[in-house]
């Protein structure tokens, strides 16, 4: 981690890793998103309820978390959204 997302740790995921605020600037967001794809692994398949799980340990926002993951190329989903996966892009995040 660089700097500046060491910075940004800092500022909003509290000591019990949880995530105290989502910054307003997308720049400072986007190191919140990557901080929390680190828990899934590259290569796996993960439910709906899965990911639900896991980004629950991050914040009780878990759409917003879903939808920066797929938006930002960093997950795909099935069409019907019950299966989600790292991408390419996720892999090198």
């Amino acid at each position: 981690l660089d700097a500046f997302d060491r910075k940004v740790l800092s500022t909003f995921v509290g000591p019990d890793g949880r995530f105290v605020a989502f910054p307003a600037q997308a720049k400072k967001a986007m190191v919140l998103v990557r901080h929390a794809l680190e828990a899934f692994e590259p290569g796996v398949r993960y439910s709906e309820r899965e990911v639900g799980t896991i980004l629950r340990r991050f914040s009780d926002d878990t759409a917003r978390l879903r939808r920066a993951f797929v938006d930002h190329g960093l997950m795909e989903r099935t069409p019907d959204g019950s299966a989600y996966w790292r991408t390419r892009g996720g892999e090198e995040a």
